[in-house]
């Protein structure tokens, strides 16, 4: 019996010892580390950005044509200079035109921009002559921030101050609205952008850039009716001056320079029932009468209130407080209301949502105009009647 567990036991160490040597063996293979092939990731490698900067005449975000009547004279205002690669195109259209007339309708294609730098971080290209720029993507990623740098921005009369950013076509259908159908509308969405804030690129996508000096487009369609009021300049009680510095008399009907005192606005001179338009995107921020026998009047609002144009004297009006407006839309009809000529009263103000502290109206044809007498010389327009500077006015100076 003795011998019987004396042999039990050993079998039974026996068998631990060997199970033991099992698990130990069987936990070395299983903790010992495995050399595996280390995978290195590279960014994709992709293809340069390029795209190419134009001059956006009319507003449209799309590099096509721009219209605008031949004025020889102000093509040669050494006071207010044309941007370098517009006073080209102009001039070869000019050039190969020998029986051109003063007022006829010229049309030219946008001008592409060259010698402006384009950077994505600090990698950066100059555009060359007809505007186009390629820069190296070495971040591997589909879209990239671009910053554009104007040499020409300390002077206001060339400088271009905004980006117009295409987003797609609108179609706006056809509607009634206070007794008159309004056709169905093909516009553009785009985006104003100020310069410095730059832009955001695919990398596959159509990047044509279109730029602008100022960003409003004349309230109608038709660009040969006359200014027959101007914004008045001058501080002086009872002294009249308009952008150019002419101060003819208000009475005076033989003159289309003339000035009213204290005249706050520019008015068109346009026939009743003319379609006004939006000058700009942005949104109804007023559409109605202004007061009991007030005038019918609209204000869009631009750049997120940046800015706002008004229009006024309307007939009829055609569209709704805090609707989206593209540009070219049309607002209302015009018309005399609260006045004695038909005319379209334009007002524009700078720092509109800040009116009631410091900058309270603006000439958009020039002179930023502050309530403490301080003056900017800036022109807002952009488009057919040519980029616009203000001459200096000795006056204000």
């Amino acid at each position: 019996m003795k011998w019987f567990r004396l042999l039990f036991v050993i079998g039974f160490l026996t068998i631990t010892s060997a199970c033991s040597s099992n698990i130990s063996a069987l936990a070395t293979n299983t903790l010992q580390p495995t050399n595996t092939l280390q995978q290195t990731i590279t960014p994709t490698e992709l293809p340069p950005l390029t795209g190419k900067l134009f001059f956006d005449m009319n507003g449209s975000g799309l590099m096509d044509e721009s219209s605008f009547n031949y004025d020889p004279t102000r093509l040669t205002d050494e006071k207010q200079p044309l941007q370098a690669d517009l006073l080209k195109v102009v001039n070869d259209y000019v050039n190969s035109h020998s029986e051109l007339k003063e007022g006829d309708l010229i049309t030219i294609p946008e001008p592409g921009l060259s010698g402006y730098k384009v950077c994505i971080e600090n990698d950066c290209a100059m555009t060359n002559q007809d505007g186009s720029f390629e820069i190296p993507n070495t971040t591997g990623k589909t879209t990239a921030q671009i910053q554009i740098t104007d040499s020409n921005s300390n002077s206001p009369a060339l400088a271009m101050r905004y980006i117009n950013e295409w987003k797609g076509p609108v179609v706006i259908d056809a509607y009634e609205m206070n007794g008159v159908q309004v056709p169905e509308q093909h516009l553009n969405d785009t985006e104003v952008i100020p310069i410095t804030n730059g832009i955001n690129l695919d990398h596959d996508g159509d990047n044509n850039i279109g730029l602008m000096q100022g960003f409003l487009t004349y309230p109608y369609y038709k660009n040969s009716y006359y200014i027959g009021l101007w914004f008045d300049h001058s501080l002086e009680k009872g002294h009249y001056q308009n952008y150019k510095g002419d101060n003819n008399p208000f009475n005076n009907p033989a003159s289309v320079n003339i000035s009213g005192d204290n005249h706050d606005g520019t008015d068109f001179s346009v026939p009743i029932g003319t379609d006004v338009a939006s000058m700009a995107e942005g949104k109804v921020n007023f559409s109605d009468q202004i007061s009991t026998n007030g005038p019918l009047h609209t204000t869009i609002e631009h750049l997120d209130g940046k800015f706002a144009s008004g229009t006024g004297h309307h007939s009829v009006l055609l569209v709704l407080r805090d609707e989206k407006i593209y540009r070219g839309q049309i607002l209302a009809l015009s018309g005399k209301s609260a006045t004695s000529w038909p005319h379209i009263h334009l007002s524009f103000h700078y720092d509109y949502d800040k009116r009631n502290e410091k900058i309270v109206t603006t000439d958009p044809f020039g002179i930023i105009y502050y309530s403490d007498n301080n003056f900017e010389k800036l022109s807002w327009w952009t488009v057919h009647n040519l980029p616009q500077f203000p001459l200096i006015i000795n006056a204000l100076e």
